[in-house]
């Protein structure tokens, strides 16, 4: 008997199935690759950065496999660009390769340059054009990072962008021919995130859902929570981070009342989102957010910083609203949709109609599979 056909699936540097699983999100990954093993009929083999307990997050699954980090004691980023060599003729049992990230896609260079095998990188956002937003790296590792990118670009035969933003960027940038990028919007199970007309939010509860870090600036949002007028207002927040305890002190000091709800499974994630009056993503930077999109999907009135990501799914006064990174504008629109007449009706209304013409996740799985069928030759 034959065996399975193979897909490599490069884990962004330094992630692993545990950490997945840690992180809330195992269970949503491994039901879009199960999808795409599916359609291809092909085996997805995770890289992954984990130790030897990886195989255990599969629970025995035929359709997946796993090859965790072979030199255990070396550091992820420099084990990273050491990964080709180390799998050397390994390589050869893949059919194709696909990264997870751009971060750590590198590694497929060796095996692309080596044995011919079709290599897709796919960017859930834009790594240096996002760094590059953020400021916070010096000059040698935004050097390293952007001669690292045209390597991946120069030798990738698809890549997967989720947005126009990024799209632009890069065949700016890097010089990428037009045949080569396709832009690929995250998806989501609209089976969940859907509206449910028997569920009703309650007046003056917002929720917002992320990693409590930095870059999600829900300081900012609850500064402008503490701008609204009124005293029926209240945070629920979704999610984990490091900067739990500080978000907490600041509502507290703010008079703000909030609910720090951890992370939630994705089956209870959508009563939440309907059952409250407004969503919020008062990020500093954003790639394609899937927070966002499961949101509108659930037909959520919007509000998000306007930056590349949630400008690719946000159209002002359409389907949400659009804000400046401060307390005032954010405060201001969020007004503007408990207040304005209709409003919030229409943005919600036209926001789940989005979701579902451009997030449904078979749609998108099946472009994805014809596209990765048409490069390994797949039948």
């Amino acid at each position: 008997m034959s065996q399975p056909r193979e897909m490599a699936l490069l884990m962004t540097t330094g992630m692993s199935l545990r950490r997945w699983e840690e992180a809330g999100f195992l269970d949503r990954e491994l039901s879009i690759y199960r999808e795409i093993a599916d359609r291809l009929d092909m085996r997805v083999v995770f890289i992954s950065y984990g130790g030897e307990d990886e195989l255990e997050y599969l629970q025995g699954e035929e359709c997946f496999g796993v090859i965790p980090k072979v030199s255990p004691g070396m550091k992820d980023l420099k084990y990273s660009f050491k990964l080709g060599k180390r799998l050397g003729p390994l390589w050869k049992r893949f059919s194709l390769i696909k990264s997870n990230q751009m971060r750590g896609a590198w590694a497929g260079i060796y095996a692309k340059k080596n044995y011919g095998i079709p290599f897709v990188v796919r960017c859930g956002y834009e790594w240096v054009m996002y760094e590059e937003h953020l400021g916070r790296r010096g000059k040698f590792y935004m050097w390293m990072a952007r001669r690292m990118e045209q390597k991946v670009y120069d030798q990738a035969d698809a890549i997967l962008m989720p947005g126009q933003d990024a799209r632009a960027f890069i065949k700016d940038r890097y010089g990428v021919p037009d045949e080569k990028v396709h832009v690929f919007m995250n998806s989501i199970n609209m089976r969940l995130f859907k509206p449910n007309e028997t569920l009703r939010p309650i007046p003056g509860r917002i929720i917002t859902v992320g990693r409590l870090e930095d870059v999600k600036r829900l300081d900012v949002l609850i500064r402008a929570i503490a701008q609204l007028p009124g005293e029926n207002n209240e945070l629920v927040v979704v999610g984990e981070g490091s900067k739990r305890a500080a978000l907490e002190a600041q509502a507290k000091e703010l008079g703000v009342k909030t609910h720090f709800y951890g992370r939630v499974p994705n089956t209870i994630l959508p009563e939440m989102l309907i059952q409250s009056e407004l969503f919020v993503l008062s990020s500093g930077t954003e790639g394609n957010p899937k927070a966002l999109m499961e949101a509108m999907g659930a037909g959520r009135p919007c509000v998000a910083t306007d930056v590349p990501g949630s400008r690719d799914l946000i159209d002002h006064e359409v389907n949400g609203l659009l804000s400046a990174l401060d307390a005032e504008s954010i405060a201001h629109n969020m007004h503007r949709l408990q207040t304005e007449e209709g409003l919030a009706e229409r943005c919600g209304a036209a926001a789940a109609d989005f979701a579902k013409a451009n997030f449904d996740i078979n749609v998108n799985l099946d472009r994805e599979t014809e596209l990765l069928k048409s490069l390994c030759g797949a039948p």
